[in-house]
């Protein structure tokens, strides 16, 4: 959650969603790689909206 949501303050691109958390230490695992995206996807869809949610109004 933490680098993600570092990501998103920097002003990172959900697009870009795995260079931010690229889980290098679970690459052998079986089925990591979609799953790894589709839980990064998630994570970064859940905390943009919390960060939007507490960010100040303009």
């Amino acid at each position: 959650d933490s680098t993600v949501t570092r990501a998103i303050e920097g002003g990172g691109d959900a697009a870009r969603a795995l260079a931010y958390v690229p889980g290098d230490a679970y690459r052998d695992w079986r089925n990591f790689h979609p799953r790894h995206a589709l839980n990064v996807g998630r994570a970064w869809r859940e905390l943009e909206d919390r960060w939007m949610q507490s960010a100040p109004s303009a």
